[in-house]
């Protein structure tokens, strides 16, 4: 790994904060909406109210815990601040009456004064003028006054105090030599300034020739002017200073930084970027952003976190790249992360290890901007290494994309959720091994994934690379691992792999177009159908029905011969919800008494030993109950826990054990959920808010937790 990848480096980019109009809001006003991104940490401004995330080990997030927050919590003590800035480990604000207040880590004295360190913002910073914005280095911090002036304290082995010498450090602000100060920028070492006629003004560490002079140094305490720059913003990052000049960015320093693949001379400012509509810019520990006027988003440099936002292959690159999400503005970068703006809403991306991307998960890295998967998720259903949610209005998958599950011709495996087309009120959802089904209230049927063996029902066994409508009239759907089946106003409709029988019409061969079963199974009185690897049951009206392959008694029908037509379940209760895995089945009976049978190898029946026909767990009654290839899991109707069972190779099981076992045991940290699914490796569920959890193997990112680490206990999906 490169030198530059490792610094890290506390973002200021609080420049328009209280000088800007922001918003409606003019200068020094109360900022409405505003997103800041330190090193790991990050917070925002809405409508006055100060809400802060990420990293807290050393008491920056201010609210007096030292444990990091993977979502927004409050500072209600700095509501109404017109001027936030963080660092990696401190952070400084300046209040609506126009003092300073710091807090975290005060190793050097960066937080004004001689004092300890700590976890809650205090007023201890003694200005001799009340102040209009604060900018926070790696270990040092700077206020512009209303007298023009700049004060700064904290460390100052690169001279980035500005007062001349160079020397470890000031515990006490001290004013920098420069005046007529309206902005000021702070990074690393390095701290710059814009003067009320645009100029640009920079001193303190120059080892990439960030100060603009056209050397590199060691550092330099008094502040030059950069030549030839006129800005209406800049920001100070990594080795590296930008300027926003006439809707253009300018940058010097670090080459991978510069925004320019072509620089040969990277210590003095590069020509204005070919991007231009550009009002807001930051330049952060390895990477930087800016925003343009139409709500686009723009940034380069390091992309070992997905801190690019542009949802590919991490790749670094020193060409600005376009961020995924569009309508986004206000742009703030951090050590590795980035956020920006979406209306009322802050989307974030890139390193997430500390909680700073503020969606409840604490990861790896992701390349794409999170917020929610959209309202009203009610559903969800996993497949072989692939998942997908729905709303009424709208669907998401994510995960492998090899045969199409995505619906979008990608064929790369997508770690976030992606929105496949719909049309109409969606009634429900299924999935397969590789392929996926929804139908609409009105009947109409969508289906998309593999069609190998014609369970897309086209009528052959082509390729698609999006959705196709198999069925009208539609009130049910199941997919199975390489065959589908659909109730209908007057007929249960089966096609694709028959090898077992799984179509229930009394052959073994295959058909790529819906075709009828042969009675006694009428539509009419169907609740449910179940497909499983290679075998269907289904509820009609108090009677349990089941085909296909049977060779460890899946069929629970009393033996291990495999059916090609549907076969009564006589032995055992009657059973109101069924569900089908791989070589196992499980259903609920009317006081919510959960039954399995079949095959048992990892404990996925709940019970001692092997059973073909029904037979009762010995647990609390539940609401629901899934299974997957060896796994079962359920909710308990008066705990509201989920509980599983089974196989657990990659942690399906949701409670950290990769062991199998027949003990049904809680999901660790969910809250009450109302839908639940599970593949052949992972688990996915829903609750009332519509938000969704998913846990196990991941390699394919079918978690869609923006990687493809594994998790075994439950994490956020969100897009």
């Amino acid at each position: 790994m490169r030198a530059w990848l490792l610094l890290s480096l506390a973002l200021i980019g609080c420049g328009r904060i209280g000088f800007d109009p922001l918003d409606g809001v003019g200068p020094g006003g109360l900022p409405r909406v505003a997103v800041i991104a330190g090193g790991n940490s990050t917070c925002s401004i809405i409508d006055g109210t100060v809400r802060c995330w990420g990293d807290a080990r050393e008491g920056q997030l201010g609210d007096g815990a030292r444990t990091p927050h993977n979502r927004p919590e409050r500072l209600a003590v700095l509501d109404g601040s017109i001027s936030l800035a963080l660092g990696d480990y401190h952070g400084c604000a300046v209040r609506p009456d126009r003092k300073v207040w710091c807090w975290g880590q005060n190793s050097h004295g960066q937080l004004g004064d001689p004092g300890d360190a700590r976890s809650a913002p205090t007023t201890t910073v003694a200005l001799p003028a009340p102040a209009l914005q604060v900018a926070v280095g790696d270990y040092h911090t700077c206020a512009v006054l209303e007298t023009g002036d700049v004060y700064c304290w904290g460390k100052n082995y690169g001279g980035q105090i500005g007062y001349g010498p160079v020397l470890p450090e000031n515990k006490e602000p001290t004013r920098s030599l420069i005046d007529d100060v309206v902005e000021i920028a702070a990074g690393g070492w390095t701290t710059c300034a814009r003067k009320t006629d645009g100029g640009v003004w920079c001193w303190g560490e120059n080892n990439n020739g960030q100060l603009g002079r056209g050397t590199e140094t060691s550092g330099e305490g008094t502040p030059m002017q950069v030549a030839g720059v006129t800005a209406t913003e800049i920001s100070v990052g990594a080795g590296a200073a930008c300027a926003l000049e006439a809707g253009h960015f300018r940058c010097w320093g670090n080459y991978y930084l510069l925004g320019n693949e072509t620089v040969t001379e990277n210590k003095l400012p590069q020509l204005p970027s070919a991007l231009d509509g550009l009002v807001d810019l930051r330049v952060g520990g390895s990477s930087a952003c800016a925003s343009t006027d139409d709500g686009r988003v723009y940034c380069w440099g390091s992309d070992e976190f997905g801190q690019i936002g542009d949802g590919g292959a991490w790749a670094s690159t020193s060409e600005p790249h376009m961020v995924t999400r569009r309508g986004l503005d206000h742009v703030s970068v951090g050590a590795a992360h980035a956020c920006a703006l979406d209306g009322e809403q802050v989307a974030c991306w890139g390193h997430g290890a500390h909680g700073q991307l503020g969606d409840g998960r604490d990861l790896g890295g992701t390349a794409q901007p999170v917020m929610g998967l959209g309202a009203g998720i009610n559903e969800v259903a996993v497949g072989g290494a692939f998942a997908c949610a729905k709303s009424d209005t709208a669907l998401w998958c994510w995960g492998a994309d090899d045969n199409g599950q995505l619906a979008d011709g990608g064929g790369d495996p997508r770690p976030l959720p992606i929105q496949v087309p719909t049309a109409g009120v969606l009634q429900g959802l299924t999935t397969g091994a590789r392929h996926a089904c929804t139908w609409t209230a009105a009947g109409a049927s969508t289906c998309w994934g593999a069609n190998f063996a014609g369970q897309l029902g086209t009528g052959n066994t082509d390729y698609v690379a999006g959705t196709v409508s198999p069925l009208a009239s539609v009130t049910y759907m199941a997919a199975g691992e390489q065959f589908t089946c659909a109730q209908t106003a007057g007929a249960l409709a089966c096609w694709g792999a028959n090898d077992d029988g799984q179509l229930g019409d009394g052959t073994h061969t295959a058909r790529p177009l819906p075709g009828p079963l042969v009675p006694p199974v009428t539509a009419g009185g169907l609740i449910r159908i179940a497909a499983g690897s290679s075998h269907v049951c289904a509820f009609d009206n108090g009677t349990t029905w089941c085909w296909g392959r049977n060779g460890n008694g899946e069929l629970g029908v009393g033996d291990a011969i495999g059916r090609s037509m549907p076969v009564t379940q006589s032995i055992g209760p009657v059973l109101y919800d069924v569900s089908a895995g791989y070589s196992h089945s499980c259903g609920l009976a009317g006081t919510g008494q959960p039954y399995c049978w079949g095959a048992n190898y990892s404990g996925q029946l709940g019970l001692d030993n092997s059973y073909d026909v029904p037979t009762a767990l010995a647990i609390p009654d539940l609401d629901r109950i899934e299974v997957g290839a060896a796994t079962s899991c359920g909710i308990e109707s008066a705990s509201g826990k989920t509980v599983c069972w089974g196989e657990s190779p990659y942690g399906q099981l949701g409670d950290g054990s990769w062991e199998p076992r027949a003990e049904q045991k809680p999901v660790t940290g969910l809250p009450t959920m109302s839908r639940l699914s599970v593949g052949e490796g992972s688990a996915c569920a829903v609750n009332l808010a519509g938000e969704v959890w998913c846990w196990g193997n991941n390699d394919r990112g079918q978690l869609g937790r923006g990687t493809m680490t594994s998790a075994d206990t439950p994490v956020l999906v969100t897009p």
